[in-house]
């Protein structure tokens, strides 16, 4: 399960909006585990999404996956909507910012 949560984390970071659908798809069994799945920063799926500022990944996850707008961070218990990115570019960020 964790192997698999940083695939789906790597493929949103790396922008792959196909490799981040092929991994997390409604109809995938495992899809809602992974879809809350947290790692070590406490983020979900979702909040690397809107991190990375990519709209389109960011509606899949919450139109398919709608639990995760409800899902805090184990570091300052934020939710969603209360994250604001400093750099506009993802690829500026580093492994260890995530």
């Amino acid at each position: 399960m964790q192997e698999r949560r940083e695939q789906l984390h790597n493929a949103i970071r790396c922008g792959n909006t196909e490799g981040m659908k092929s991994i997390l798809t409604p109809e995938a069994g495992k899809g809602n585990l992974l879809a809350v799945a947290k790692n070590g920063y406490g983020r979900c799926c979702l909040h690397i999404a809107v991190l990375c500022e990519d709209e389109e990944m960011t509606e899949f996850i919450a139109t398919n996956f709608r639990e995760t707008l409800r899902v805090g961070d184990n570091v300052s218990e934020k939710l969603l909507y209360q994250y604001r990115p400093k750099d506009k570019t993802c690829q500026k960020c580093t492994k260890k910012d995530w």
